[in-house]
């Protein structure tokens, strides 16, 4: 909803109306419907998506290591450019020439210099709280919201503002950046979630024995589960804080063959542990008759993990020993996860459920 007002200041400094919006219009209502329809079919509450953008929106608000200082995108924009790379550079030359374009400035271009402006901005100083006073959290994701009329205006500068040879060459830099920030992204994403992946294998390998683990393990089955058409969603992942508080339940009978089947298997994942603030188990807190099982295999890997690797072995072939071991030893938290490793939990271990 905050972001809406950059398009009604647009309507109203042009004080005009043009047919081609009932089109924009109808659009933006088909997808409104759309979106209500689908909720509606998973859940069976077409407002679905409101309330849990409102819960969302509240608990940001609420905590105290959200970002929110108004500085944090331009931070990331024109010192930190491994998101953005020379996009927003770009971009402010193509605001500079259309500014210099006077006295007759191209009108579906200022649209462009209001819609990126103005979604900066908002998205940067709007404020969300007045006590305590608190500007509007941000994320390094959200800079996607503004990144289409960036680009568009980047594109400007390039292909209208640079002579043929400096906009190829300008070209070629950019492209093969954000090709390569683009991999390694996907490799920082790829190595958080692959444990999870391999978590969610492990369960339906052996889909008759409780399994628990990780916030990040349970999240991805809880939504593979809603994909399937299942609502509220059955998550196949129980939290790891059931099992290592000692709240896991022995279902068997407690006969001699039966005590050597475990109870249930828990999944220590050192890369998603600390992630959430939720206190889970650390290895040196596991039960002492939890039994390792094993470790499990990372899944899920793309393109980036091959980009990573090449360039690893390049820094191993052109630089110093003592600093290409540095480089790999800096690397080596994105080209793999820290282990996930497999604990049986016995039935001599777990709870006896009471019988009334």
């Amino acid at each position: 909803m905050l972001i809406l007002p950059v398009f009604l200041v647009y309507a109203l400094a042009i004080y005009t109306f043009r047919r081609e919006w009932i089109w924009t219009m109808a659009g933006a209502l088909a997808m409104l419907a759309l979106n209500l329809e689908l909720m509606w079919w998973i859940s069976g509450d077409p407002w679905l998506v409101f309330r849990a953008t409102s819960g969302s929106v509240h608990k940001l608000d609420t905590r105290t290591d959200a970002q929110t200082s108004p500085a944090y995108y331009f931070r990331y924009m024109f010192l930190d450019g491994r998101h953005t790379w020379l996009m927003p550079f770009l971009t402010v030359g193509g605001i500079w020439a259309w500014w210099r374009s006077k006295p007759v400035r191209d009108g579906n271009t200022g649209y462009i210099v209001l819609w990126a402006l103005g979604l900066l901005l908002i998205l940067s100083f709007a404020v969300v709280s007045f006590s305590p006073f608190r500007f509007i959290p941000k994320q390094t994701n959200y800079m996607q919201i503004f990144a289409a009329p960036f680009s568009l205006l980047a594109g400007y500068w390039l292909a209208s503002r640079l002579r043929r040879r400096w906009a190829v060459a300008a070209m070629l830099l950019l492209v093969a950046g954000s090709l390569l920030l683009s991999a390694m992204e996907q490799q920082g994403i790829r190595v958080f979630v692959a444990n999870s992946r391999a978590a969610l294998a492990f369960q339906a390998a052996h889909p008759d024995v409780p399994v628990y683990g990780s916030v990040q393990a349970e999240n991805l089955s809880s939504m593979l589960s809603a994909l399937d058409g299942n609502w509220p969603s059955r998550p196949a992942i129980r939290p790891l804080t059931e099992a290592s508080n000692g709240r896991v339940f022995a279902t068997t009978s407690g006969g001699p063959a039966e005590e050597t089947r475990p109870a249930a298997y828990a999944i220590v994942d050192l890369e998603t542990l600390s992630w959430g603030n939720t206190g889970e188990a650390r290895v040196s807190d596991v039960p002492a008759c939890w039994r390792q099982k094993e470790v499990l295999v990372p899944q899920g890997f793309g393109f980036g993990r091959e980009v990573l690797r090449i360039l690893r072995n390049l820094a191993a072939i052109v630089m110093p020993e003592g600093l290409a071991r540095k480089a790999s030893q800096a690397t080596d938290p994105y080209y793999a996860p820290r282990p996930a490793i497999v604990y049986e939990i016995p039935t001599a271990c777990a709870l006896r459920p009471q019988v009334s």
